[in-house]
């Protein structure tokens, strides 16, 4: 009787665990107080990935942040709120119930601003001798580039996990924290038309120089750190563009032929997806939609870094909507915001040739070099390559 009972009490724990569990990951959005400050916390899932919003408030002043965080955290989180004032500066700095990574906050003049729009300034660097206890942001320093060709690479400014890959019309430059390889793909240049996409684990270019239409993939394996190829039965058309990546599937539209694939690298596979008795295949915001053929070849569809207008946010027509969050340039200001919340500056830059937000961060060409903003370390140049002030349609990539 007794090895029942204590099966059944077993048995009851381990279904309320679950249960736990399950409620413990829902979405929610709770107000409470810390420090004299009002918190909004907003938790949600989206693409299994977990993220707190947080806008804190205090009179006249607005905050607003986002934490990813994998592991499911207890509700209302922030416990405790420093704040640092010098002249035009105010900054918060949350304390909170986990083991989040402590980050400062900062209003210029009342408006939000990044630290690395603050990195130089004096005010802001009193503020971090205050605080150097919970948290640091390293100022400018001058980074020696590694020579490699034609290339300087600036190793030290490439995140971790991060691979770039420049095209030199016979094959790329491999670039991360190790350092700069490269890996031949073609006997003859291509220069023109370059039809190339890479995933996390792949680089891979679409050889399109027959006109008799595409025949042959080419690809780069990060993790065998070799090129390999594979040839397709039925050839794709030389008026053809890639959509997109989507679950580490690429997605490729023949505009001639009306139809559309999906292409797996990793299994050598390519299906057809698309066509004008199915419709075709469009994904925003990592959401599926099926169009139908007069909507999807109306114009080339792309399924991310489409730039036009949101007016609820800018009227700028420089303005990408990625996972809730918009990114956008007015004027040299470039700016991202969720809605319902206080739009924050990132950074100036003047004459971009272009940018594209990757993840949550911005990869910015200028003349001949290839920058990237990221949240916790700011504005860094990754490399400079000449080649880039005359061609640059897909030369560059970022796998990640």
């Amino acid at each position: 009787m007794r090895k029942y009972q204590i099966y059944i009490l077993i048995v009851f724990l381990f279904i309320l665990v679950l249960f736990l569990n399950h409620n413990s990951h829902q979405e929610y959005s709770t107000s409470y107080q810390a420090s004299s400050f009002s918190i909004k916390e907003t938790f949600t899932k989206e693409e299994k990935v977990k993220q707190y919003d947080f806008l804190v408030s205090n009179k006249n002043e607005k905050y607003y942040f986002r934490i990813s965080n994998d592991h499911y955290q207890k509700k209302r989180l922030i416990y405790k709120i420093k704040k640092y004032t010098e002249d035009h500066i105010s900054c918060i700095l949350p304390f909170y119930l986990n083991d989040f990574k402590q980050e400062l906050y900062c209003l210029y003049d009342n408006e939000q601003v990044s630290n690395d729009y603050l990195r130089n300034n004096e005010n802001f660097q009193a503020i971090l001798s205050k605080v150097n206890k919970y948290y640091t942001f390293d100022k400018e320093e001058e980074i020696i580039p590694l020579e490699y060709e034609k290339l300087l690479v600036y190793t030290k400014n490439i995140l971790e996990n991060d691979t770039y890959y420049i095209w030199n019309y016979k094959g790329i430059y491999i670039l991360n924290q190790d350092g700069v390889q490269y890996q031949k793909f073609l006997d003859y240049d291509l220069y023109d038309n370059v039809m190339a996409i890479a995933t996390k684990r792949y680089y891979v270019l679409f050889d399109n120089t027959s006109v008799s239409g595409i025949k042959n993939i080419y690809y780069y394996d990060l993790l065998k750190d070799k090129v390999e190829t594979f040839s397709i039965k039925e050839k794709i058309s030389k008026n053809s563009y890639i959509n997109g990546v989507e679950n580490e599937l690429i997605y490729i539209t023949d505009k001639r032929n009306k139809k559309q694939y999906s292409i797996d690298i990793a299994k050598k596979k390519i299906v057809e997806v698309g066509n004008e008795v199915n419709g075709f295949v469009l994904y925003e915001n990592h959401k599926k939609k099926i169009l139908k053929t007069s909507d999807f070849l109306m114009e080339n569809q792309y399924f991310e870094n489409v730039k036009k207008i949101y007016s609820n946010i800018t009227q700028s027509s420089d303005c990408v909507f990625m996972d809730s969050v918009y990114y956008f340039v007015e004027g040299n200001h470039f700016y991202k915001q969720r809605e319902g919340y206080p739009k924050v500056l990132l950074f100036d830059m003047d004459d971009v040739v272009e940018w594209n937000v990757v993840g949550e961060d911005i990869l910015l060409l200028k003349d001949d070099s290839l920058y990237l903003y990221h949240d916790e370390v700011g504005l860094n140049k990754i490399l400079d390559y000449l080649e880039l002030k005359y061609n640059y349609q897909n030369i560059y990539q970022l796998g990640r």
